[in-house]
């Protein structure tokens, strides 16, 4: 079982849990996502390559910060954790929302990152999927059963998607002293910070020297295609890997030839 922990930053503090050893791999997840969402067996194996630190947004568990309710502000808070624990250039990885906050530390801090791994993510909110957006959008105007069927459907993107709260319990992580949920402070937060985020332009991504590698599954609901070419077209550095399968939570089918192919890309 793992132990979560937390550190304090010099904006306020961050929970996290750590496992593995090895260069320092930081895991940002995305949209009203707590540690629970992460594949335990993707988890374990990085963790034989790496010292992998699971992060928690800001509002979320142990974690919240002074630093401005932005994008920028989100990628200010992980590099207070990188501060804090003294890493030496870690890899990031950055999944939905958690790969926007990635694509802010590439922008501002690309000194503080050796290699950058966006998992399903978007470089201006536009591309996000039509219908998505305004389901999130008007979530307000439905049941919270309505809206936690609906976000199962999106992420899942298959039509067993009733049946993913099982499959998400069955493949967590195990924690000891870790139980938080996801509350209504913390969606409003990331509701307004995506709101206003201004986005990647084909300039801002020209400039970035980081090695980056882009992961998408085509069947994803939440961000198309075009997303991902938009990024690797316009970023120097970077590699685009797409699986048959999978969905926005694409870890779930794929877990193992995505944790291959960060390993392969760090090396």
């Amino acid at each position: 079982m793992l132990e979560y922990k937390s550190i304090k930053t010099r904006s306020g503090s961050c929970g996290y849990a750590s496992i593995g050893s090895g260069a320092p791999l930081i895991m940002v997840v995305g949209y009203t996502g707590t540690l629970f969402h992460w594949h335990g067996k993707f988890v374990n194996e990085l963790a034989k390559h790496y010292t992998v630190y699971l992060i928690d947004n800001r509002k979320i568990g142990l974690s919240d910060s002074n630093n401005d309710e932005s994008m920028p502000g989100f990628a200010r808070d992980i590099v207070d954790f990188i501060d804090a624990l003294s890493l030496e250039k870690p890899c990031i990885l950055g999944w939905s929302m958690g790969g926007v906050a990635v694509q802010e530390l590439l922008r501002n801090y690309p000194n503080k990152i050796k290699a950058a791994i966006l998992l399903a993510t978007v470089p201006q909110i536009p591309y996000t999927n039509t219908d998505f957006f305004n389901f999130v959008r008007d979530a307000e105007k439905i049941s919270a059963d309505e809206y936690r069927q609906g976000i199962y459907y999106y992420f899942f993107s298959h039509k067993e998607h009733k049946n993913t709260k099982g499959e998400l319990a069955n493949n967590a992580l195990k924690f000891s002293n870790y139980s938080y949920r996801f509350e209504a402070v913390a969606r409003n937060l990331q509701d307004r910070v995506i709101a206003n985020w201004p986005g990647m332009s084909a300039q801002d991504l020209s400039k970035v020297s980081v090695p980056t590698l882009f992961l998408w599954a085509k069947n994803d609901l939440v961000v198309p295609e075009k997303a991902g070419l938009f990024i690797v077209n316009n970023m120097p550095h970077a590699k685009l890997i797409i699986y048959p399968s999978g969905g926005h939570f694409l870890l779930q089918e794929n877990y193992r030839q995505i944790a291959n192919d960060i390993i392969n890309f760090i090396a």
